[in-house]
This record gives structure tokens, sequence and C-alpha cells, in this order.
């Protein structure tokens, strides 16, 4: 029905390469970037770390076969990935934040 209208639209090609480096940008190394992050805090917070082997060892155990049902139930690792994306988001907005005067949070700079 569209293409027999008088009021066709083609796709400009600024909208194409625009499109192009979304998903460019939306797919490259993201995983990977985030594992690796995601590693780093964990081994640069070893208590952390060992809570989450709790829970995980607590839901399967070594004898329990992984399930999607069974890793929804981890809320321990759910706030630890949240975090970990949080601090080190795997795709840069070009949004920088800078604050406009010295503050003071929790009596700390």
């Amino acid at each position: 029905m569209c293409l027999r209208s008088r009021d066709v639209r083609l796709i400009e090609d600024r909208h194409v390469v625009g499109n192009a480096f979304i998903f460019l940008a939306a797919g490259f190394e993201t995983t990977a970037t985030s594992l690796g992050f995601l590693m780093y805090l964990l081994a640069t917070h070893p208590d952390e770390q060992e809570r989450l082997h709790e829970e995980i060892e607590t839901a399967f155990g070594s004898d329990r076969e992984l399930s999607y049902e069974g890793v929804q139930q981890l809320k321990r690792l759910d706030m630890v990935v949240h975090e970990a994306l949080r601090i080190y988001p795997p795709v840069v907005l070009f949004i920088s934040r800078r604050c406009d005067k010295d503050t003071t949070i929790m009596m700390s700079h």
C-alpha cells in the first residue's frame, strides 16, 4: 500500500549511516568489556566475591545443573552485575558530568 502512495519517502543515506553506527557501537565488544570490568571489581572486592560465590554454591551446589530459572533467583549476582554496569557502562553516551564546586559526600571528597 505504501509503495502505491504518492507520499513515498526513501531513507536518506545519512540515516542509514547513522543507524549502522548505532548498531556497531551497541554490539562492539560490549559483552567482553562488561565481563572484564565485572571480573576486575570482583578481584578488587574479595569479600563481595565470596558472598557471590556462597550464593551460587547455595543455589546450585556441585551437583545441580544451571538453569535460567535458577539464575533468575540469584539476587546478589543481579546486584553485582547492575553495579558493575553502573560504574563501568559498556557504551559511553558521550555525556560528561562535572561537579562545579567542591562537594563533601559522607565526610570525604
